[in-house]
């Protein structure tokens, strides 16, 4: 298990998120904060794992950092309506609300 030691510098958004799961819909609310790396506990490059557990089936998740000219070329990201937050940092904490059902 990969532990990161991170500093929080503000909640850039809070979002509700409605999808699929298996064929069950889901709601979840998710807060995005503004962070950085203390040390460097998790690789630069290539990728990182995680999990996520529903009714009990464990998820594999493949985390890994993009740079920021990739999301501005357009790559595909979830939820995607937090990119322009990313690219346009705004004044404060933003709410949104991500249907992917």
């Amino acid at each position: 298990l990969i532990r990161a030691e991170i500093e929080t510098d503000g909640l850039l958004a809070v979002s509700e998120i409605f999808f699929p799961w298996g064929k069950r819909p889901c709601h979840q609310i998710a807060l995005y904060y503004w962070v950085h790396l203390l040390k460097d506990s998790i690789p630069l490059d290539g990728s990182f794992w995680g999990y996520d557990e529903l009714g009990g089936v464990r998820t594999e998740l493949e985390y890994c950092w993009v740079p920021l000219e990739e999301l501005r070329r357009g790559l595909k990201v979830y939820p995607a309506e937090l990119v322009p937050y990313i690219l346009n940092p705004p004044e404060g904490t933003v709410h949104f609300i991500s249907k992917q059902l």
